[in-house]
């Protein structure tokens, strides 16, 4: 149901915020249980009552300034007020979310707020946008007619695929029927064809955009490094659950977006740092179309070689040399996240702490949580995604080769020096892969034989080659200039 209701933004520091007229409806599956006290809200604004957008910057210079809806969500399952939960953080849904970003992905935004419902203290929620049309017209560009959302639905009770915007029985079920025939008969020409591509890689404009593979590959590694198992595939109910695609389908050459979404799960949550999410999972259900999912279309093509280096790629270009997936990168983005609420949350234990159990949570429960995500969880994950990708024949044997320095500025003349523990180096400095499609040395590939000077800005790709076996690209772009220390005699304040 949707009932009319009005919202209205407080700053604390005395900026302007905005009141608007709005439709309100309760947002979520499990979480509307009558034993929760606390819900999640879904906010629209619509010409029926009175404003068809909200016009405000809500993440500020991060996004757009315009909505026709967004969410209010707050911790549901792991949480103080539902189950008087000690694991309850705030922070491992949009960790997920945040990575995304931080890989260059789409994503949705997210700012953190104290609510009042009808003048009383309701606790912390969060701001989220929701990756549907209004999401893509806003970001994408187009016009939200024109979009496809596919997700995950439980509204038969059955957790199947629906197309909440758009057509399901369209480019989605091309980009699935694709990919099951790539599962048992996996050929380059099926693949590049998900990709809108000839043979040769080169962008055949008589063929859709259905698969952007990077865009796969982020998402699935956001859910392996995470161990989120409520999604996309959740070991709770043994189907597919919690995801996003969105997809122009008159204009858009970049294929289906895939969102993190309701990424709670995840993190060690269940105590453990190993869990495996790498699968293949849920497997009895994946020649199932209203159980597609971008997990399923990810598990059709890891018989592709081409898909697996090039996932590979994506793993070592975000697991190493400070990446997005790197310990340190996970670190600094929690804390920002962490040190936002870490004084919120006392509102948050003396409205909810007692909701449950007697003694009440306070923030004490909630710093022994952070801490153990931190000191337990997030240093740990690396190495041990790592290994489950070698094992799944996601991640090469053969190790990259490593640079002397991983790109940046150098002086003119900067001697670049590649090491690899076995087989050929081949590189090359034109952008180009030194691999060519179907596990040849390109044409335009160079064989390492010593330092590579540099003498103008460049960027280099190189891959190991041995026995027969690529590794994963290491690339890295150079500026080549004199190295500028700043001081007070040359620093110019513009602005």
């Amino acid at each position: 149901w949707e009932r009319p209701a009005s919202i209205e933004l407080l700053n604390p520091d005395g900026s302007p915020g905005f009141a608007a007229p709005m439709g309100l409806r309760v947002r979520g599956g499990y979480s509307r249980s009558d034993a929760n006290p606390k819900h999640a809200w879904r906010l629209f604004f619509r010409g029926d009552y009175g404003q068809s957008k909200l016009s405000y910057p809500l993440f500020g210079t991060e996004g757009v300034t315009s909505f026709d809806k967004f969410d209010l969500a707050t911790a549901q399952n792991y949480s103080w007020s539902f189950g008087g939960d000690a694991r309850d953080t705030f922070l491992r849904e949009i960790l997920g979310r945040d990575t995304q970003r931080d890989m260059g992905q789409p994503y949705t935004r997210s700012r953190y707020y104290h609510l009042y419902l009808n003048g009383q203290y309701w606790g912390l929620y969060f701001s989220m946008e929701r990756a549907e049309a209004n999401y893509g017209e806003s970001y994408f560009g187009g016009s939200k007619i024109d979009y496809d959302t596919i997700k995950s639905s439980s509204n038969d009770g059955g957790y199947t695929t629906e197309a909440t915007d758009g057509d399901l029985n369209g480019d989605w079920k091309s980009l699935w029927d694709l990919g099951r025939s790539q599962a048992t008969s996996p050929t380059v020409a099926r693949y590049m064809q998900m990709q809108g591509r000839n043979l040769d890689g080169s962008r055949n404009l008589s063929l859709p955009v259905l698969l952007d593979v990077d865009n796969l590959a982020d998402y699935m590694l956001t859910v392996f490094y995470t161990g989120s198992f409520d999604a996309p595939l959740s070991t709770f109910i043994g189907a597919s659950n919690n995801w996003f695609a969105v997809r122009n389908r008159l204009t858009d050459d970049r294929g289906f977006a895939y969102f993190a979404h309701d990424f709670e799960h995840s993190m060690c949550v269940n105590g453990t740092t190993s869990i495996n999410r790498v699968g293949p999972n849920n497997t009895d259900q994946q020649g199932l179309f209203d159980r597609s999912n971008p997990q399923f279309t990810h598990q059709d093509l890891v018989g592709t070689a081409e898909y697996r280096l090039r996932f590979a790629d994506r793993a070592f270009k975000h697991l190493f040399n400070n990446g997005a997936l790197t310990g340190p990168k996970i670190q600094a983005r929690f804390e920002v996240r962490r040190d936002q609420i870490a004084g919120a949350v006392l509102g948050e234990s003396v409205r909810w702490g007692d909701a449950k159990r007697e003694p009440p949570r306070t923030i004490v429960d909630w710093q022994a949580e952070v801490s153990s995500i931190q000191n337990n969880c997030i240093n740990q994950r690396v190495p041990i995604v790592l290994s489950q990708l070698r094992t799944a024949g996601l991640f090469p044997n053969i190790d990259p080769p490593s640079f002397n320095q991983q790109g940046g500025t150098v002086p003119s003349g900067f001697t670049l020096v590649m090491t690899a523990p076995a087989g050929t180096i081949y590189y090359t400095l034109n952008g180009l892969d030194p691999r060519s499609i179907g596990g040849g040395v390109s044409p335009t590939a160079l064989t390492y034989t010593t330092g590579v000077a540099l003498t103008a800005n460049t960027s280099i790709k190189a891959r190991v080659l041995s026995g027969g076996v690529w590794s994963a690209l290491n690339e890295a772009d150079f500026t080549v200039g004199s190295a500028v220390v700043a001081s007070a005699a040359n620093l110019l304040l513009t602005e």
